[in-house]
């Protein structure tokens, strides 16, 4: 009797637990679907530069050029506000495109600055020919100033989310 006493103790706080859990597991799966939406319709300073090209050289060429000198350049520079720095090339290698994202205008200014005065901005002219430059997001007006003139676009931000951040 005694240790039937005991076994229904344990039973029963066994159950209360896997209750309890369940319960917290819900209301955690609740808050974040309560957080993700929450995040909809949420203006972001971020910015992103999408640069479509001509490849002005065979595609092996880019492709090395881009791995050994534009990727590694550019990542040891460690520009604090540049989160992204993604080039892609078509299937039938004629065109690429660089897709870069920044946490704001700033970042995104800095990074078009120290491509200005890289010693690669020569070596990426010799290979690539720009066919649209298309700047999205929060831009302020010194960054306009600086791009319009070698062709950008400007989309200012509409709405979205992103997982990402």
């Amino acid at each position: 009797m005694h240790f039937q006493i005991h076994l229904n103790l344990i039973l029963d706080f066994k159950n209360t637990t896997f209750e309890l859990y369940a319960k917290m597991k819900n209301n955690l799966v609740r808050l974040k679907q309560e957080k993700r939406m929450a995040d909809l319709n949420t203006k972001t300073d971020r910015v992103y530069y999408v640069l479509q090209m001509n490849l002005k050289c065979d595609v092996d060429e880019a492709t090395k050029w881009i791995k050994t000198r534009s990727v590694k350049y550019t990542k040891d520079l460690q520009e604090e506000k540049t989160l992204s720095f993604e080039w892609f090339v078509s299937a039938d290698g004629k065109e690429a495109t660089l897709i870069e994202s920044f946490s704001d205008s700033d970042g995104a200014k800095q990074r078009a600055e120290n491509l200005l005065a890289s010693p690669i901005a020569q070596e990426w002219g010799e290979r690539f020919e720009p066919t649209n430059w298309t700047v999205g997001g929060s831009v302020k007006q010194d960054l306009i100033d600086l791009l319009a003139p070698m062709g950008a676009k400007f989309h200012k931000y509409m709405d979205g989310f992103n997982k990402l951040s």
